[in-house]
């Protein structure tokens, strides 16, 4: 039989294992509602490029710049700092090179432009008038004018984003100021620019000679 006063120090001993359970469980309990101090310093170090850059945040992916298809554009003007290329499409569906002379087409590179132009953006983002400097659209070195189903498109082409994958550009038709995205992005302040694959940099490269069918290659 135990003696009395091992009772009285059997029971502290529950009792002080028992408080500190308790105590452990609320920590734990505590440790799960709240962060850690590195992760809150994460999401307050977290760089917002968009809203630094002029953003406001709003963006969308997979959409198209223009309203028509490859097969709707029967003529492409191409504005580059050096030299300007023009090119029509006759009426037997080949492209002929108008400027800056006269001649066949490279059908490949028509191709490959037309395909870089009507592919969906990887982003479309809507941003502050008086950032367009940011992305070199304000006063774009290069364009290009598209005309399909007898209405004209200009496109502005700016600069690399961080990556140096993806291109911005900027839908610049008139004939598009009155539709509703035009009006809605004018009442808010701001105008959408659109992220594309790098590979519109590399159509819009491409030297001047290799546009033109040469007499050695269009020889069977």
């Amino acid at each position: 039989m135990l003696k009395r006063g091992t009772w009285w120090l059997l029971i502290g001993a529950i009792a002080l294992g028992g408080g500190v359970l308790l105590l452990e469980s609320n920590q734990l309990e505590s440790n799960r509602e709240m962060p850690s101090s590195e992760a809150v310093a994460d999401v307050q170090n977290t760089p917002n490029t968009l809203n630094n850059r002029g953003g406001d945040g709003s963006d969308s992916e997979g959409e198209l710049i223009f309203p028509f298809s490859e097969g709707e554009v029967n003529r492409i003007v191409l504005n580059r700092p050096d030299d300007r290329l023009a090119f029509a499409r006759a009426t037997n569906g080949t492209w002929q090179m108008t400027e800056p002379e006269a001649g066949q087409a490279e059908s490949g590179a028509i191709a490959f432009l037309l395909s870089q132009l009507t592919n969906p953006t990887t982003r479309t983002l809507s941003v502050e008038p008086s950032a367009l400097e940011d992305f070199g659209l304000t006063n774009p070195e290069t364009t290009l004018v598209l005309t399909a189903n007898e209405t004209d498109y200009q496109l502005a082409v700016g600069t690399p984003d961080f990556t140096g994958d993806n291109l911005y550009v900027q839908l610049t038709a008139t004939e598009l100021s009155d539709s509703s995205d035009a009006s809605s992005d004018e009442a808010s302040g701001t105008t959408k620019i659109h992220l594309v694959s790098g590979g519109l940099k590399n159509a819009i490269d491409r030297p001047t000679a290799e546009w033109r069918v040469t007499e050695a290659s269009a020889e069977p």
